[in-house]
């Protein structure tokens, strides 16, 4: 059993997904913490951590929130399609809630559907 611990938040990775369920049973963590899924209203000076590059935006700008969650939802759907397409099982914790229930539901689900 393989752990993926991610927030999934990039593009999804077909290639490497591909190799791990191949030969692993793997299990997508998704780690979510609800602060990167809004845009804060106001001025926002983001920074390209590869390139060190800056540009500043109007986060009240409603065609920019959009696009932002637009951009989320197309990257949920694109790693939901994929996890299905590679039998990997997803399992989403937030980091605002307690995971410990979440992860023994998890299982349990888990455990029904393979012997069934």
């Amino acid at each position: 059993m393989l752990f993926v611990v991610s927030d999934f938040l990039t593009e999804a990775d077909s290639p490497a997904l591909t190799r791990l369920a191949a030969r692993h049973d793997v299990i997508a963590v998704q780690v979510s913490d609800p602060r990167e899924r809004e845009l804060p209203p106001g001025l926002l000076t983001l920074r390209d951590p590869e390139t060190g590059r800056q540009v500043t935006v109007d986060a009240r700008d409603t065609r920019l929130r959009r696009h932002f969650q637009a951009q989320l939802q197309a990257a949920e759907s694109r790693w939901e399609r994929e996890f299905e397409h590679r039998g990997v099982d997803r399992l989403r914790l937030e980091t605002d809630l307690a995971y410990g229930d979440r992860l023994v539901a998890f299982f349990r689900r888990r455990e029904r559907r393979r012997a069934s």
